[in-house]
């Protein structure tokens, strides 16, 4: 049985993300929840502390610094590479293979915009808390 494929749009590009073996998935959603859990929590905490993004942005945002570093004080390079190398391996871009090195240099937050749909594609039934991807106003997504 083929995997499923979902297509996402971004910046002008199409992206087509096939769902990973669920062996392999299951042990880099075990990654990353060693990365993330800890500052996310304080993330989610600030959230529901607050009716809105933009009442959460107004806020004093030293609980942000805090969550920022205690995100940095977990973070193992080689083991985030690692990741986000596996998380991109089953993409393509335009219809050919995805090349990181090439379709993002310069531009790490589009690699991180494509990681995250990624992350939402792989492990939307653990993460239906998330909030859906904001429209960035026109630039090509969906």
């Amino acid at each position: 049985m083929a995997r499923d494929i979902v297509e996402v749009e971004l910046d002008g590009s199409t992206y087509s993300i096939t769902k990973i073996d669920p062996f392999k998935s299951f042990r880099i959603f075990t990654r990353l929840t060693k990365i993330v859990a800890p500052a996310g929590s304080k993330l989610a905490e600030a959230g529901l502390k607050s009716k809105g993004a933009e009442e959460l942005l107004q806020r004093d945002v030293s609980w942000f610094v805090e969550v920022v570093q205690e995100l940095a004080d977990r973070l193992d390079e080689a083991e985030l590479e690692k990741t986000l190398r596996e998380l991109l391996e089953p993409v393509m871009k335009d219809g050919r293979k995805l090349n990181p090195l090439v379709d993002f240099a310069g531009d790490v937050p589009l690699m991180l915009r494509v990681a995250a749909e990624v992350i939402r594609v792989e492990y939307g039934g653990f993460l239906q808390f998330l909030p859906s991807r904001p429209s960035s106003g026109g630039k090509g997504e969906s």
